[in-house]
């Protein structure tokens, strides 16, 4: 289905789904998430077999709609591979893309006029606004010294999530709390299991 050749990550990811886009069908995201892909690069799916993947990237599904996790995580390892020079592109535009998705009307709400507390404190329903069959939980805030921390666990299948998407979340959830006034935000992926990667977010006190 993918040329190898042009999308080397987005082929083996493919090629290690148990089947296909059907696989971890209880595991969706909402098309705003990966939205700004396509309308970004608009040629990225060109020559692609009708079906999901192909309707994310020319924008004919609604971005309020659900498509499977695995679909979006493929779209996004085709964009790395043909769009970006390197990770630390990918990076710039993984929080160019959570800036764009926390505009849209179903989140703007949420996101904006609050504090960097009470975003942490409402994370999990946040991620579960844009993903459905996994889960993020954070730790409470404590006092680092002269700035706040927090620890968030996400929670996904074995072989869901790529290591670069993980990776990526640095910087959507640095957006995130900018957005929530926070300053000073660092954001780091600590500890990675096949299920699991923990997250440390702080900011200045």
């Amino acid at each position: 289905m993918l040329d190898p050749a042009r999308f080397p990550l987005a082929s083996v990811y493919f090629a290690s789904l148990p089947r296909g886009f059907d696989s971890f069908p209880k595991c969706r995201v909402r098309v705003l998430v990966f939205e700004p892909i396509g309308k970004e690069y608009p040629t990225l799916g060109e020559g692609l077999e009708p079906g999901p993947l192909s309707a994310l990237l020319r924008g004919a599904i609604a971005p309020t709609d659900w498509v499977p996790e695995v679909v979006g995580q493929v779209a996004n390892l085709m964009l790395r591979d043909a769009c970006l020079a390197s990770d630390a592109e990918y990076l710039d535009w993984s929080r160019r893309a959570s800036e764009s998705a926390f505009d849209k009307p179903l989140l703007r709400n949420l996101m904006r006029l609050i504090s960097p507390t009470l975003l942490v404190m409402g994370a999990a329903r946040r991620w579960s606004t844009l993903h459905d069959g996994t889960q993020l939980e954070t730790t409470p805030v404590i006092s680092a010294g002269d700035r706040w921390e927090t620890i968030g666990r996400l929670r996904f299948p074995g072989g869901l999530f790529p290591p670069l998407f993980l990776e990526g979340l640095t910087a959507a959830f640095s957006a995130a709390m900018a957005l929530a006034r926070g300053r000073n935000i660092q954001v780091a992926l600590r500890d990675q299991t096949a299920n699991s990667a923990d997250y440390v977010v702080s900011w200045a006190a």
